[in-house]
């Protein structure tokens, strides 16, 4: 039982630091030697850095631009012949 829960345990904590490394190493806001450093403190520290990573990754992503409501497009219309 014991050997069990250990098990699941260190499995979702792998998933979670695996999940962490990927959203680092697509980001294209850090640096080589950040992604490098990042993952490596994903990896070595699990519960922690995993969760430091992940939480540094969220403030730096930027949010998705919201369309502009007031914004009219100008059309164009053909001359009349």
């Amino acid at each position: 039982m014991e050997l069990a829960l250990i098990a699941l345990v260190s499995s979702v904590l792998l998933i979670y630091a695996l999940y962490v490394a990927t959203l680092v190493l697509r980001a294209d806001f850090y640096s080589r030697s950040q992604k490098v450093v990042q993952v490596l403190l994903a990896v070595c520290l699990p519960l922690v850095g995993t969760g430091l990573v992940h939480w540094f990754h969220a403030l730096h992503r930027a949010p998705p631009e919201k369309p502009d409501r007031a914004f009219t497009p100008q059309h164009m219309d053909p001359p009349p012949f």
